[in-house]
């Protein structure tokens, strides 16, 4: 069975990724209907050989969302080591983008970084605000980070909320109208290296929140929420959606209409990951 997952839990050294996995198009689904039966899909789903484009990360691990900047650039993703890599297309290979902490040292190298993510950064969520070029970062540590076009080290905007400093940064997503970053904490009580507790101890701290980069206000929308991870606005942006990894959901939170401020049950899978929207309002999904 095919599913889109994070290559990085199953190699170590050289991480191979198709297209499918990084744009998450292989299956889109546009209904609740369709989302309950991904599994039958990935199953029988068969890609032909031009479907398939296969980029080698050598010397780095852990791959885990992906975005392309306003001109199409790109892919872009956070890797272990605390880095955001750039695929040049022209030139087949990558190159170091940016990182979300200023200190380096034993950061770099083919191996996990687990024990060294609270130092070197863990960048997770990653999308780019499509009118002024910056990229907003959930990073697992350091927090929500933007930076600019050209890269460099990124700038924290949000470390905490109502006094509680995050403890899992992990999905976003960006409304381009408004600019206002949507994004989860995973777990302010457990960080990104004991995931498996999260789960586990059925911890209920979770938050899913947004920040303004006009008023630099960062509000909570939602609180005491199992493990919520990858985020997804609706193209309208009257209602967004979270993955309950836990309790393997994905869960809506209307944001407009007379419907504002109800979280309901989108569809029950498997330990749902990231969420991806194309243009066609259909929704992508990673699996764990």
């Amino acid at each position: 069975m095919v599913h889109l997952v994070s290559l990085s839990k199953a190699m170590s050294s050289k991480l191979f990724l198709t297209t499918s996995t990084i744009l998450l198009l292989s299956v889109f689904l546009s209904s609740i209907d369709q989302i309950k039966i991904v599994s039958h899909l990935f199953q029988t789903k068969k890609l032909s050989a031009s479907d398939k484009h296969i980029i080698p990360i050598v010397d780095a691990v852990g791959p885990e969302s992906f975005a392309f900047d306003p001109h199409g650039g790109g892919p872009y993703t956070g890797v272990s080591d605390g880095r955001i890599i750039k695929w040049l297309q022209n030139e087949q290979q990558w190159i170091g983008f940016a990182v979300t902490s200023l200190h380096r040292d034993g950061c770099e190298g083919s191996h996990d970084h687990e024990q060294m993510e609270h130092i070197c950064g863990r960048p997770l969520g990653l999308q780019f605000d499509q009118r002024s070029g910056h990229l907003y970062i959930a990073d697992a540590y350091m927090g929500l980070a933007v930076v600019g076009p050209e890269g460099g080290l990124a700038t924290k905007v949000a470390t905490e909320a109502q006094g509680i400093p995050f403890g899992f940064t992990n999905g976003l997503d960006i409304d381009q109208r408004s600019g206002v970053v949507y994004f989860t904490d995973s777990s302010w009580r457990y960080r990104r290296r004991n995931y498996i507790s999260v789960i586990v101890s059925g911890d209920k701290t979770g938050r899913l929140m947004k920040y303004d980069p006009k008023s630099k206000e960062t509000t909570v929308l939602l609180e005491n929420l199992t493990y919520p991870n990858g985020v997804a606005l609706s193209k309208d942006g009257d209602f967004i959606l979270f993955a309950d990894t836990t309790n393997c959901k994905i869960l809506r939170l209307w944001l407009k209409s007379s419907k504002s401020g109800i979280v309901e049950d989108f569809a029950h899978l498997r330990i749902s990951d990231n969420i991806r929207r194309n243009l066609k309002e259909s929704f992508g999904l990673q699996f764990m």
